[in-house]
């Protein structure tokens, strides 16, 4: 059993919560494409197929 806060209450504290949670999805969607550029890039520059100024050049384009 849980006790709910008076609407007023709730509504103060909904816009700060609702800009988090833009903040999360965004911050998510961030990590998301650098893991794919990790992904990617890492074992290309590790075998020696890129030079880090390729990479760097890519990831310009990308960002």
């Amino acid at each position: 059993m849980f006790t709910c806060p008076p609407d007023d209450t709730a509504t103060d504290l909904g816009a700060p919560l609702s800009g988090l949670n833009a903040t999360l999805r965004s911050n998510e969607e961030q990590s998301r494409t650098l893991a794919a550029l990790r992904d990617t890039l890492l074992p290309k520059l590790m075998s020696g197929e890129m030079r880090v100024h390729e990479a760097e050049q890519r990831v310009a384009e990308i960002v």
